[in-house]
């Protein structure tokens, strides 16, 4: 786990963790039980009751914890195919208590990380085009947008890509 400091922060503390196998699942069983209520503040979909069962060596669960409290995450799922291996950010949320507070920057910072140091060639998300602000932010992440969505399309998503520099791949 990594420590982060923050005004916003009642405990003015608070740790980034990744939860990378289903062990560390079984320990952070109360944090997936909190990612239920978080989802509900970005999503109206039907949510899986039991993401920790998810968890294993492709898909891996980035949290911000203050106390015990789970108030962002995002999950990181990586994928091999014949040609490249990348990473695919997903649901990426912050309580609305803590929006503002540079959290997603810290969620994305954390997935850009992981993906060097499994060797991906690149990272890529969705994000909905209506969100303010989305775009400006992924720039600063170092993500650009490689497919805009289709005018006119309401389920539409941009496509933004971060290429990661040539490491050792896997």
């Amino acid at each position: 786990m990594r420590q982060i400091t923050g005004d916003c922060f009642t405990e003015k503390t608070a740790f980034v963790c990744v939860v990378d196998t289903r062990e560390e699942a079984r320990n952070r069983q109360a944090y997936f039980d909190q990612l239920l209520n978080l989802y509900s503040q970005m999503t109206e979909r039907s949510l899986c009751r039991n993401m920790a069962s998810l968890v294993g060596n492709n898909l891996n669960f980035i949290f911000i914890i203050e106390g015990t409290n789970l108030i962002a995450s995002a999950t990181l799922a990586f994928v091999r195919t014949a040609t490249t291996y990348k990473g695919l950010v997903e649901d990426v949320v912050v309580s609305e208590a803590y929006r503002r507070a540079h959290l997603g920057k810290e969620l994305i910072g954390e997935a850009i990380r992981l993906g060097r140091e499994r060797g991906c060639h690149y990272l890529q998300l969705t994000s909905r085009p209506e969100r303010a602000g989305t775009s400006s932010f992924y720039a600063k992440a170092g993500f650009t947008v490689v497919a805009r969505a289709q005018e006119g399309h309401s389920d539409g998503t941009n496509l933004y890509r971060c290429h990661l520099p040539s490491r050792q791949r896997r």
